[in-house]
């Protein structure tokens, strides 16, 4: 995600693991997945604050993976950083509610975009976000679309300050926090 996709819909994708529960439970397939993973569309999205939000079935590993519930999330962001920050709040607002209705349900983020707005809305010192710019955010594991994710898999959000110096926000596969790094800006050589 880039600031220049700040000024349209953005797809979030939060993928949770199912429950001890909900893997014994012998309702669990395809036609009565809903049955069995009960989570309400229209509360995610009134907690989100976001145009629409869909319940669907998911996966969450690599290679040899196990069913998941996907929670996608369509958010309308304008106004730069800030919005995205705001978004970020929002959206892990949904994840703490998740947790607490599905008690044991691990979070694996397998999308930039998501983990990006994730981090921003993480982000313990936001006044150092203020007039930045957000130049994307990439997995430095190796994982891709290709071969999935998992618990393993690191992220990094790259933000471009005012003063030309980068930011870069490091975040686990499930939004946690794992710290940052401040590369001073580039100094010109006469």
């Amino acid at each position: 995600m880039t600031d220049q996709q700040e000024k349209s819909d953005l797809e979030l994708h939060l993928n949770f693991s199912l429950t001890q529960e909900e893997l014994k439970d012998s309702r669990l397939g395809l036609e009565r997945f809903h049955e069995v993973v009960q989570l309400d569309p229209d509360e995610v999205r009134d907690i989100a604050k976001c145009e629409s939000a869909e319940i669907a079935i998911g996966s969450v590993g690599k290679g040899a993976s196990n069913w998941g519930v996907d929670v996608v999330l369509v958010a309308k962001v304008f106004g730069g950083i800030g919005a995205t920050i705001n978004l970020g709040e929002r959206i892990l607002k949904v994840v703490r509610w998740v947790r607490k209705k599905r008690p044991g349900s691990g979070l694996v983020l397998r999308d930039a975009q998501t983990v990006g707005v994730i981090a921003l809305g993480n982000y313990s010192s936001k006044r150092k976000l203020k007039n930045g710019t957000l130049l994307g955010t990439y997995c430095v594991t190796g994982s891709n679309t290709g071969i999935g994710f998992d618990s393993r898999d690191v992220w990094v959000t790259l933000i471009v300050k005012q003063d030309g110096s980068l930011l870069l926000i490091w975040t686990s596969s499930n939004g946690a926090p794992l710290g940052e790094q401040l590369i001073d800006p580039p100094v010109s050589v006469v």
